[in-house]
This record gives C-alpha cells, sequence and structure tokens, in this order.
C-alpha cells in the first residue's frame, strides 16, 4: 500500500503505511523491502522538509534526512537512495545558504554557518559519488541519473573549491557524455513552457561560465 501510493504521491498514505510495515514484525533488518519501505517514508519525509520555513528547516532537517540513512544502513547497495539523499543535502544547502543571507550579522546562528554549509556539500559529493559507484555496476545501460550525479559533482566542487576548475570541467565532461548516451538533443526551439531538452544548453552554458570566470580571477 505504501507503494502504491508512493506512486500516486499521497504524502499522508505513504507515511501512514511504511510505518505500520515499519512497526510490524515484518520488517527486519536482513531484508530490502525494509530498506525500501525506510527509503519510501524518506521521500514523504523530504517533501514536508521543503514544506518548512526557513527557521523550522534550519532546526530539524536532521531528523527529516534520517529515513534515507537508515534505508542505507540496512541495503547499501540501491544507488537511486545515494542519489536521493545526495539531492536532498544539495537542495538543505541551497536553501540554507539563502538564509544565512537574510540574518543579521550577530545573529547566534552564522557561527557555524559555512562549517554547516560545507559539511552538507561534503556529504553530497561523497554520496552522488557513491551513487554512481553504483550505477557502473549495472548491466541495462545508462543510469536516468547519471548526467545530473555529475553534474552536481561538478557544482559541489565549483562551491567547495572555485579554484580548482580541472574537476568542475571534468565533472561538466562527464555529465555531457552522459547526456548523449541518454539521448539527449537540441531542439530546433526550446519549448520555455515544458522545458524539454534544456539539458545540453545548460550543461554549455555551465561549461563556458566556469571557463570564463576562471580566466577573469587568473
Amino acid at each position: 500500500m505504501a507503494l502504491h501510493h508512493y506512486r500516486q504521491s499521497n504524502h499522508d498514505e505513504i507515511e501512514k503505511y511504511s510505518k505500520l510495515f515499519l512497526t510490524s514484525g515484518h520488517a527486519t533488518l536482513e531484508s530490502r523491502i525494509t530498506a525500501g519501505a525506510w527509503a519510501v517514508l524518506a521521500y514523504t519525509s523530504v517533501y514536508r522538509i521543503f514544506q518548512m520555513d526557513d527557521d523550522l528547516l534550519y532546526l530539524e532537517w536532521t531528523w527529516h534526512v534520517l529515513p534515507f540513512r537508515i534505508s542505507l544502513l540496512i541495503d547499501n547497495k540501491i544507488g537511486v537512495v545515494f542519489f536521493q539523499l545526495a539531492s536532498t543535502l544539495y537542495q538543505i544547502a541551497t536553501r540554507l545558504s539563502r538564509y544565512f543571507l537574510t540574518l543579521p550579522s550577530d545573529d547566534w546562528r552564522l557561527r557555524r554557518a559555512q562549517t554547516l554549509l560545507n559539511g552538507l556539500r561534503s556529504a553530497s559529493l561523497s554520496l552522488f559519488e557513491e551513487a554512481l559507484a553504483q550505477t557502473h555496476g549495472e548491466a541495462s545501460g545508462i543510469c536516468e541519473y547519471q548526467w545530473l550525479g555529475y553534474f552536481f559533482i561538478a557544482k559541489l566542487h565549483a562551491k567547495l573549491n572555485v579554484n580548482d576548475v580541472i574537476k568542475v570541467l571534468d565533472g561538466l565532461y562527464e555529465a555531457a557524455c552522459s547526456c548523449e548516451l541518454s539521448d539527449f538533443f537540441y531542439p530546433i526551439k526550446i519549448n520555455t513552457k515544458k522545458q524539454q531538452n534544456i539539458e545540453p544548453v545548460e550543461l554549455h552554458y555551465q561549461i563556458h561560465a566556469t571557463v570564463w570566470k576562471y580566466l577573469c580571477r587568473t
């Protein structure tokens, strides 16, 4: 039932049925189904994170990513769970970085703001790398999130070390190759409403912007 409601994006029902399963006697630590139930619960938990205001998100985000961590503790071979947790931490870091800019300069939360952001981004980077490492062992071909994984790895390298342009460009290059293997293509005219097939354009923009900023700095 939890999986059925997951496909329907019914968050209240997902939470209800996944918790019912996890508190039953059938949820054992050796079961991949248990790992999946925690991952499904994490989906709803993350949805709730981004409905919060920034003050509450700052205080509670750690608890809301816990279902992801438990899922990976039970089964650390599911690449998509690594990817989803990495993506969630990236988005939390983005939200918090904007939040910190709105705080007065003497606010207590700013004392560890940069440490927190760097920690989130470093953890996100490691998780994206692990997600991609899991896909390399699959025989089914290119993974649907492979280009995004490399794309975010590049963006994280840029945030963590602005001078390490080689790692940034390497990530963008791998993302571009993954786009090609996934049959993304340039449209004759980009549909601004649906934003279809815009990925190659975004990648080329990021590559040119990265090189331009590096040349301006040096």
